[in-house]
């Protein structure tokens, strides 16, 4: 597993807006961050969707976290930017697994033990 481009710019705009005590522009968080204004966008939008962000529209407008920096894990960032986090899609469900003797196959309870463990300490990891 690795996190992609997307996941790990929305973890630099998250960072950014949990340090701020204001609002911030769009613009701004892209100049902060490096990362461009219409990428920023994209994913300030999908953070704001999933209510980690909070988007105030007009001429004072901008973006700030939505809740408190200890309450925002980076497996809840990292979730919301590319979905549920899994080693192997055969943890998932039978049918998703290409092995016809899935149950007794001792790499996906090894692998469902380790998506665990990686998803546990994301859990403990907050911005604040």
């Amino acid at each position: 597993m690795q996190l992609n481009l997307e996941t790990d710019y929305a973890i630099r705009l998250v960072s950014i807006l949990c340090e701020s005590k204001e609002r911030i522009s769009a613009s701004e968080i892209a100049r902060r961050t490096g990362v461009t204004l219409r990428f920023s966008l994209k994913i300030l939008g999908k953070l704001a969707q999933s209510g980690i962000v909070k988007s105030y529209k007009g001429a004072n407008g901008g973006y700030v976290v939505n809740k408190a920096p200890k309450d925002i894990s980076l497996r809840e960032v990292v979730t919301v930017m590319q979905g549920p986090i899994e080693i192997n899609k055969c943890t998932k469900s039978d049918e998703l697994c290409t092995n016809p003797n899935s149950a007794e196959c001792r790499f996906r309870a090894f692998f469902a033990q380790l998506s665990k463990e990686i998803n546990d300490k994301m859990e403990k990891m907050r911005f604040a």
